[in-house]
This record gives structure tokens, C-alpha cells and sequence, in this order.
């Protein structure tokens, strides 16, 4: 009976072996097909290509601004119109906010109306007015005429004539009386008409001889006064050529200045009602609210100067060995992860200083080129100065290669056409923060592996 199960047990292990060893080999086939599945799972392949690298250097910083400047008014009052919120861009001169300043606006008008008035009153003294010349000269042209029509009022031509007419009255009457003493024999009619004839001869005669008195005998009266009214229109115009006296002058030149330091006044106390930016940027703070009571000396606006703004950073001396002012630059800001601004290495600082790590660092300043509304002073920042860069060259990501320690000589993973990977020997040149240039070893369009899970796997550098 035990022999009998004995051979039992041995038939049935020499015939189950078989079976164990071929259920074991399809097992090692199943195991090896979901290794290579699961390696090839967990490699990343790239294409090799060309493009741009770049080595850059790290300054970690704060927003800083040029000038942020808090504005007040040198007097109190209440608000009556603020005119900014906070975020706009103003030009300098630009109203911000008023107070209210009624009487100080109607003090101003009085005072610049007084100005004008005063300019006005010495004009009048000064300046002299053609229309007044004109009239001046027409009245002078008048009284020379006047005195020329009496001064030519007899001419030796009327007296000659007037001398005529007497001489011709004279004979006339001459003839009548000859005719008288020659006539005899004539009635007494005829007599009558000879005396008659005489008597008209001698009236002619006396009428022509007082003719000619009048003419000879003019009243030098007449012409003395109308040459004095040419004098008198002389004086007139030479006075209103000349102006008004030197003493009325002053006082109204005096008067001048006096309405002029009246307006000076008047338009300052009107101006402490009215603030206004004093340079060209951004209003970051309001402090007050349409009909607020404000006091003189408290800021009201805050406004800010962000053209440009900076980034004032840090860099140790290691990395300062790389960089020199004038380099281009990309700046990246904590608080607004959706931008990145160009800006420029504008400031190397020649001293260094220990800030207790026993690292010496450089203070730098690296401006921005672009900007942004959403921008404030004080926002943390990163500046990657760009320290070297190359175009165009064949470069592979860091994470494909594995570096020896010293040289430019690295070692990447070719995919080969089998599936395979083969390591090959590589010689870098730029090498940036997330590619490397490859100067030798690889050709464009090769495809190159890394196996994240595997022992191969090395980060830049490790």
C-alpha cells in the first residue's frame, strides 16, 4: 500500500514537471513583455532641432519707482470735486482735486479786473491814439486856412483896380463939369441935366475913393488872432503826440504794480483750492471723498512716477562675473504669473556688501522696458539678465543629458531603429538654463530618449 502510493506521488511529479517548466517560461515571456512595455512607458523622446539658447543670470528684487511723491494742500477746506481714482494717469499740471472756493475765485476776477483797468488808465497816457493825431492835424490844416483867406483877402490886384475905378470916377467927373462950362445957350432943362451928370461924376467918385480906403486901411486884428488859432492847434497836437506827463505816468505805472501784486495774491490764495499733479504718472492712493474736510499738510493723492520703473536686485559675486550693464533682460512678477516684460541691466553697483552668509552680492538695478496698469511698487520680481545667446543652433532640452563633471563633454541617450537606446558621447557648447547647445555628436532631426523611471535617469548636471 505505501509503495503503491509512492509511485503515485512519482508519476504524478514526473508528469507535472514539464507542465511547471512551461508554465514558468510563458510566465517569464508574459513579465518580460510588460517590463518592455512599462520601460518604454516611461521614457520621454525628443526630436533633436534647432533654435535659440541663452545663458541667463538670476536677480530677485522689488518694483521700485523713480519718485512717489503725496500731495497736499497748503490750506484746508472741504471737497468739492475730486476729479482722479486711484489707477489713472495724469500729466503734470493735471486738476486733481478742488475744494470748494467761491470766494477766493471772486477775489481773483476782482483783482484781475482792477489789472486791466489800471492798463487801461496808462494806455491812455501812453499810447498815443492816430485817431486823435488825425483830428489834431485837421484842426491845425482848418486854422492855416482860416488865416490864409485873411491874409489873401486884398491882393495889389484889387487895389490896382480899385486905384482905376477912382481915376476913372475922377475924369468922368472932370467932363461933366467941362461940359457945364463950355454949354451957352441951353435952357434951363438942359442945364438941369448937365448938374445932374455932375452929381452922379462926384458920387461914383466918392464911392470909388472910400472903395479903395477900405482896401488900403484892413484890421491887422483879424490876422493876428486867426494866426494865434494856428499856434494854438499846433500846441494841441504836439501835446497829444508827446503823451501824457512824466508824474501822471508814474502814478499810473505805480498803480500797475499794485493791481498786479493784488492779482498775484488773490491768484495764490485761489490756487491752494486746486491741486494738481507735479509729474507726469500714475494716481496709486486717493485719501479723500467729495465733501471731506481736509487739513493743510495731510497728503490727499498719492501719485507715482512709473516711467520707467525698476527692479532693484541682488547678485552674488559668482554670477556678477557674467553680466555687464547695458544687457537685455526678461522680468517676471510674483503677482501677475501672465506676464513677462522686457527690460534692461542699466546699473552694476561698483562696492559689494555681506549680507551675514558670508556671500558678497551686488546691488543692481534692471529697468523696464514694457509696462503694465497692474504694476505697483513694491511687487517681488525675478530678472533673468541674459548673459549670453545663440540662434539658430542645434540644442537639446538639459534634462536629455548627463554631464561629466569637468569639460563641455556630455552623453545622451539615440534611440535606435530597433528601439533600443544607445549612449553617445556629445560636446556641448552654450549651456542655458533649460537647453544646451550640441556643437557635436548629434545630427538635426535625431530622436533621443531619457528614461524617467530607469537608473539612467540624471538631471543636468547631476
Amino acid at each position: 500500500m505505501g509503495v503503491r502510493r509512492s509511485l503515485v506521488v512519482l508519476t504524478i511529479a514526473t508528469v507535472g514537471l514539464p507542465i511547471a517548466m512551461l508554465s514558468s517560461r510563458a510566465n517569464d515571456v508574459v513579465v518580460q513583455a510588460q517590463t518592455e512595455q512599462t520601460r518604454l512607458e516611461s521614457l520621454q523622446l525628443h526630436t533633436v532641432g534647432r533654435g535659440r539658447v541663452e545663458v541667463t543670470v538670476s536677480a530677485l528684487g522689488a518694483v521700485e519707482a523713480d519718485a512717489v511723491i503725496g500731495l497736499s494742500f497748503l490750506s484746508g477746506g472741504r471737497v468739492a470735486d475730486l476729479m482722479v481714482t486711484e489707477g489713472d494717469y495724469v500729466l503734470a499740471g493735471d486738476e486733481l482735486v478742488r475744494l470748494e472756493n467761491e470766494a477766493e475765485r471772486v477775489s481773483y476776477d476782482q483783482a484781475l479786473g482792477n489789472l486791466e483797468l489800471a492798463q487801461l488808465r496808462l494806455d491812455d497816457l501812453t499810447v498815443v491814439d492816430e485817431r486823435d493825431i488825425r483830428v489834431a492835424e485837421a484842426q491845425i490844416n482848418a486854422a492855416w486856412g482860416n488865416y490864409r483867406s485873411i491874409d489873401e483877402a486884398v491882393t495889389q490886384e484889387d487895389i490896382q483896380a480899385a486905384e482905376l475905378r477912382v481915376q476913372q470916377s475922377r475924369e468922368a467927373l472932370e467932363l461933366a463939369e467941362e461940359a457945364r462950362r463950355i454949354a451957352g445957350g441951353l435952357n434951363e432943362r438942359s442945364f438941369a441935366e448937365l448938374n445932374a451928370q455932375i452929381g452922379q461924376a462926384s458920387f461914383n467918385l466918392a464911392t470909388a475913393q472910400l472903395q479903395l480906403e477900405q482896401l488900403q486901411t484892413r484890421d491887422p486884428d483879424d490876422l493876428y488872432a486867426s494866426y494865434a488859432n494856428v499856434v494854438q492847434a499846433q500846441r494841441e497836437l504836439d501835446r497829444i503826440a508827446a503823451g501824457a506827463d512824466a508824474f501822471s505816468v508814474e502814478r499810473a505805472e505805480i498803480a500797475i504794480q499794485q493791481s498786479e501784486y493784488q492779482l498775484e495774491q488773490a491768484e495764490t490764495a485761489y490756487n491752494r483750492t486746486i491741486l494738481k499733479a507735479e509729474i507726469d504718472g500714475v494716481v496709486s492712493a486717493v485719501n479723500v471723498e467729495d465733501g471731506q474736510l481736509v487739513t493743510a499738510g495731510v497728503p490727499v493723492v498719492e501719485q507715482t512716477d512709473i516711467d520707467p520703473l525698476y527692479i532693484d536686485a541682488d547678485i552674488d559675486e559668482i554670477d556678477i562675473q557674467a553680466v555687464t550693464e547695458g544687457m537685455q533682460a526678461r522680468v517676471s512678477l510674483d503677482a501677475l504669473d501672465d506676464i513677462e516684460l522686457r527690460a534692461q541691466l542699466d546699473m552694476i553697483s561698483l562696492l559689494g556688501f555681506d549680507d551675514g552668509s558670508g556671500i558678497v552680492s551686488y546691488n543692481v538695478r534692471v529697468t523696464l522696458e514694457d509696462t503694465d496698469p497692474r504694476i505697483r511698487p513694491g511687487m517681488t520680481a525675478e530678472a533673468l539678465v541674459v548673459a549670453d545667446q545663440r540662434e539658430n543652433v542645434l540644442i537639446v532640452p538639459n534634462l536629455f543629458i548627463r554631464l561629466e563633471r569637468t569639460g563641455n563633454v556630455g552623453y545622451i541617450n539615440l534611440l535606435q531603429p530597433d528601439g533600443s537606446l544607445e549612449e553617445v558621447q556629445v560636446r556641448l557648447g552654450l549651456r542655458g538654463l533649460d537647453n544646451s547647445e550640441i556643437v557635436s555628436g548629434l545630427r538635426e532631426g535625431d530622436i533621443i530618449a531619457v528614461d524617467l523611471a530607469g537608473e539612467s535617469f540624471s538631471l543636468f548636471g547631476g
